[in-house]
């Protein structure tokens, strides 16, 4: 078979040998061409690539990462043939470590049920070490839920081509490095270092990689990062940890920077932030008529035949099958057969005639928490974050909206967004090596000052005609919410 080249618009020429070659031409791999990386396409048309392209670029980057610390595991004592099978593991778990992503990216997670994925992993316990793999030493357990299924997905699609790969292939070990559960015991330090390598509180490929080619897709809105800069100061402290030295103090602030902005103006941005919401909506109406008034509106949805892990795995849902069943509602909508919501909302969409938000920045909508304060509406941030955080008072909110205006369901939404830039959450402890001593990014440089803006916003999106009396009306809910 030989070694193979793909040309990638951001590393450039990734090599993929035959092992590699093996997990590529499978069904369940191929299948993540078919699953978008973002879902922001209505505002930044160009952003089509998927986790497929994603998945050859992490591996790539864990590779380069790899590399560059080789003469360090050998400065700590591991032999050649022991740094060969952390390599080996890192790249296996860098390239599946999103084979089990759902249909329409992180939108699709929220119908993931995490006890259910995990109940799906112990079917494997004659495979794995489930305990060990998967919980921490306060026995919590580890992972997002699209990285559990994954590692379910290689249990259940992989495991024999591994096997095929190197008969001692340690899969709780590649399982480890997706979910980002490190060992406690100071002996697989070398195996923890690889774990960040992929999954990390602070900087890891998977997150540059993303950011990368996120950026490059929309445009380059983002400052570029310096990953050639990043690699050439990455290292294993005398702690036996992975650290940078503080020669990349600028290359790191680039990834700080350009993360933050991809989050301003990119995930963040208003568009997808509502595109995605209703969406989400539409699917949750369909699951519910399923579960409820089954057989009363033809777009019903059954969420395990979509979301479960056997759904995702063996039968291969993807983005395909979710826009097949979004397009059906908009058409049962045209036809007056579909759930009022639904088909409300699906026109919304497919005939892009948006709901207006009342604030489209998070700069906006600081003019707006001042607005509340200074005129005495609310006493601090904390307390409007409470409301923000009871999903039951912004349901009365919502509700309460519709009736003044006269308004119908799917004609009012508002949504609470949790800001994630690196300096206004303790999300992102960045530490680099100063002078042998351990200092944290934000000590060293001047910041952005995010931290102006609370962690939590709210977009209130409502028909273009409404927006000045929405505005009033929600003031007067605030208000009432309070007193």
């Amino acid at each position: 078979m030989g070694v193979k080249v793909v040309k990638d618009l951001v590393h450039s020429y990734i090599d993929l040998d035959e092992d590699l070659q093996l997990i590529i031409d499978t069904a369940s791999f191929q299948r993540l061409r078919r699953i978008k990386q973002l879902s922001c396409s209505y505002i930044f048309p160009s952003t089509n690539h998927t986790r497929y392209e994603h998945s050859l670029g992490v591996m790539q980057l864990a590779c380069d990462f790899f590399n560059v610390l080789e003469k360090d595991f050998k400065k700590y004592g591991l032999e050649d043939k022991e740094i060969d099978f952390l390599k080996l593991h890192i790249r296996l778990a860098a390239l599946l470590h999103d084979v089990g992503h759902p249909p329409f990216s992180h939108l699709g997670e929220k119908f993931l049920d995490k006890n259910e994925i995990f109940e799906n992993i112990k079917e494997y316990s004659d495979l794995i070490d489930i305990e060990g793999t998967f919980f921490n030493a306060d026995k919590k357990l580890m992972g997002k839920e699209h990285e559990l299924l994954s590692c379910f997905c290689i249990l259940r699609k992989f495991y024999v081509i591994l096997k095929k790969i190197n008969k001692n292939i340690d899969i709780s070990f590649i399982c480890r490095c997706i979910i980002g559960n490190i060992y406690n015991d100071e002996e697989n330090w070398h195996r923890n270092i690889c774990v960040r390598i992929l999954n990390s509180d602070a900087i890891d490929v998977d997150k540059l990689d993303y950011l990368m080619r996120d950026n490059h897709m929309t445009g380059e809105i983002a400052p570029k990062m310096d990953i050639k800069r990043l690699l050439a100061c990455l290292t294993i402290s005398d702690t036996k940890e992975l650290k940078y030295v503080a020669k990349a103090i600028p290359a790191v602030q680039s990834v700080v920077d350009s993360r933050d902005t991809l989050y301003l103006w990119v995930y963040h941005h208003h568009i997808s932030i509502y595109t995605d919401y209703v969406t989400g909506k539409i699917l949750k109406k369909c699951m519910e008529i399923f579960e409820n008034e089954r057989g009363k509106y033809p777009e019903e949805l059954d969420r395990n035949a979509f979301f479960s892990p056997k759904a995702i795995t063996d039968y291969l849902i993807s983005d395909d099958d979710i826009y097949s069943h979004l397009r059906k509602t908009y058409i049962y909508s045209l036809e007056n057969k579909a759930h009022i919501f639904n088909s409300i909302t699906s026109r919304q969409l497919f005939e892009r005639n948006f709901l207006k938000s009342l604030w489209k920045t998070i700069y906006e909508y600081k003019d707006f928490e001042n607005y509340l304060i200074e005129n005495s509406i609310i006493k601090s941030y904390e307390e409007l974050g409470l409301i923000l955080k009871n999903e039951e008072s912004i349901n009365i909110i919502t509700k309460n909206m519709e009736e003044k205006l006269a308004l119908k369901e799917g004609e009012v939404f508002i949504i609470t967004k949790y800001n994630k830039f690196y300096n206004s959450t303790k999300e992102a402890p960045i530490s680099l090596l100063l002078n042998g001593e351990e200092r944290r990014l934000a000590d060293l440089l001047p910041q952005k000052h995010f931290d102006k803006f609370n962690t939590m916003a709210f977009f209130v999106f409502v028909p273009k005609e409404y927006k000045k009396v929405a505005r009033e009306f929600l003031i007067e809910e605030l208000k009432n919410k309070l007193k």
